[in-house]
């Protein structure tokens, strides 16, 4: 039982987190203010009450429809928190009983750049830069060994080449946030294996989205999603 109720407040910790970077990315995104502004319906502009942002709750009760215009919620958003939720959960099951606060920052991290890359298909650097600088801080305080320069340098470079032969293919950001993919490989084969499960997956949905005809042979995708995916995965099941 103590096991389970840790497990359900790591769950609605990493649900907590993933709904505050939707926020930040939305409101950045329109130059709007991020602390101190209560929030609010993305279809009237009604204020929110503390009990309307519950993730996942808040939208189960509500049918998942603002409570002010009745309007529908993306349903993106509540997907999003319970795969936050189920991130560290994954995390902490993992590594029980031991705490993996290095992965964890790691992994909240990475899933962080891919909501961004997701809802923008783009990037701040600057979160990427400070991302990185605080898991290479908390790495060498902590002396945990797990981060690794030579697989990033790798998948960095890897990136790059193909951002500089393919710009319409690949973002400017994307060489920087391969550089985060490698942090945590343990070697440039498994640096390589990451690469390679990171284009798989994202070949294998746009050839679902052209079948399904809602996308062409010539559509973007954001990159970063895969990344995380490929990358958590090799964790969770290596």
């Amino acid at each position: 039982m103590g096991a389970f109720l840790v497990g359900l407040l790591v769950f609605f910790m990493g649900a907590s987190l993933t709904s505050f970077f939707n926020l930040l990315i939305y409101r950045r995104q329109r130059g709007e203010e991020v602390v101190f502004k209560r929030s609010y319906c993305e279809a009237c502009g009604q204020e929110l009450r503390p009990w309307d942002l519950v993730p996942l709750v808040s939208y189960l009760v509500r049918g998942g429809r603002s409570f002010c215009c009745k309007e529908r919620i993306n349903p993106a958003y509540p997907l999003l928190e319970l795969g936050g939720g189920l991130l560290l959960v994954g995390i902490f099951w993992k590594n029980f009983p031991h705490l993996a606060y290095l992965e964890a920052l790691y992994y909240l991290g990475f899933y962080y750049l891919a909501l961004g890359d997701f809802w923008r298909r783009s990037i701040y650097l600057r979160d990427l830069f400070l991302l990185i600088g605080g898991l290479v801080l908390v790495g060498l305080v902590g002396k945990t060994g797990l981060l690794h320069g030579l697989p990033a340098i790798f998948l960095f470079l890897v990136f790059f080449a193909i951002q500089r032969l393919f710009p319409q293919a690949m973002g400017e950001g994307d060489p920087w946030a391969g550089l985060y993919l490698g942090l945590m490989a343990q070697n440039i084969g498994e640096a390589f294996l990451l690469f390679t499960l990171t284009f798989v997956l994202a070949a294998g949905l746009s050839l679902v989205l052209v079948a399904l005809k809602k996308a062409s042979l010539k559509t973007q995708i954001p990159l970063i999603p895969f990344m995380f995916l490929a990358s958590l995965g090799q964790y969770l099941f290596s």
